[in-house]
């Protein structure tokens, strides 16, 4: 799975008397669900794995399949999908044969009517105009309290323009907007503490730091739900370590901040958590 892609919404759409999985990420994208299509047209075990490996093979498919961790009726599973904009040309690779037409007649009705009108039902279920969006006075409410809590996140997680810019582009494409951002934002260059410890020739693990930056209220932990009904922790710069940082967005996971420093102001920062920059270590009792 691509941890910079991952779900906002999942639903199950009627189609042609069962259901299709479908899930909005937060690239704006929707995908479909490769199971709930080939048990909807009928597909065998058999051909249903021929199709999971067509998908993960074809040099074309391959660009719209995404595996994402999602709630089932049977707990948390890993979901082969295929982007909204690939099912059909992957359905038209499924070829109704002769033989298909003659011994699974169901099968290939089935099909035809998957590779003719799917597309279009799961795009009619997910993809909104902004007059779609605030077209009643409940939806513009909805609408409303999702750009507020966009705001509440990037309060409560401190973040910096940058990664304001992101939160803003996400919602944008969840909405179906067409806002103009800025490509990037005017901000002091930072690193990650292992690289400015290793520049410093600081003697102590990036652990070790993080712990010190926690005793000195630099950094806080957070906690965020995890996708297996769980909990994990990351780590946020607090309002008083500002002023030698700033909260980027995780590169490992979007949920999550991961503390940047500012080079310039690094080794006011040892200093302040009583360390030395040349090699040893002095922890103030």
């Amino acid at each position: 799975m691509n941890k910079d892609i991952y779900p906002l919404e999942q639903k199950l759409v009627p189609f042609n008397g069962t259901e299709l999985l479908g899930v909005k990420a937060n690239d704006g994208k929707v995908y479909v669900g490769v199971r709930w299509v080939c048990e909807g047209i009928g597909l065998t075990v058999d051909q249903t794995k021929n199709e999971r490996n067509r998908i993960q093979r074809d040099v074309v498919l391959q660009q719209g399949g995404l595996n994402f961790t999602l709630p089932t009726n049977g707990g948390n599973q890993e979901v082969l999908t295929i982007e909204l904009d690939f099912l059909p040309l992957w359905l038209a690779k499924i070829s109704i044969t002769p033989n298909m037409q003659i011994n699974q007649p169901i099968v290939a009705k089935k099909l035809a009517q998957y590779q003719l009108k799917a597309k279009d039902v799961l795009a009619e279920a997910f993809i909104h105009s902004y007059n779609d969006i605030t077209g009643s006075e409940g939806n513009l409410l909805h609408f409303k309290k999702e750009a507020y809590m966009v705001e509440v996140a990037a309060n409560v997680l401190r973040l910096p323009d940058s990664g304001r810019l992101k939160l803003l582009g996400d919602f944008n494409r969840q909405h179906g907007l067409v806002v103009p951002l800025p490509a990037y934002a005017d901000e002091p260059i930072s690193e990650s503490a292992s690289s400015l410890l290793k520049k410093h020739g600081v003697g102590i693990q990036t652990k070790a730091f993080n712990v010190l930056l926690l005793n000195h209220g630099i950094l806080e932990e957070k906690i965020r739900p995890s996708s297996k009904g769980n909990t994990k922790s990351f780590k946020s710069i607090t309002d008083a370590g500002l002023e030698y940082g700033k909260n980027i967005i995780s590169p490992a996971n979007p949920r999550e901040t991961a503390p940047h420093y500012f080079p310039g102001r690094f080794a006011d920062l040892l200093k302040r958590v009583g360390l030395k920059t040349e090699g040893g270590v002095n922890i103030d009792s």
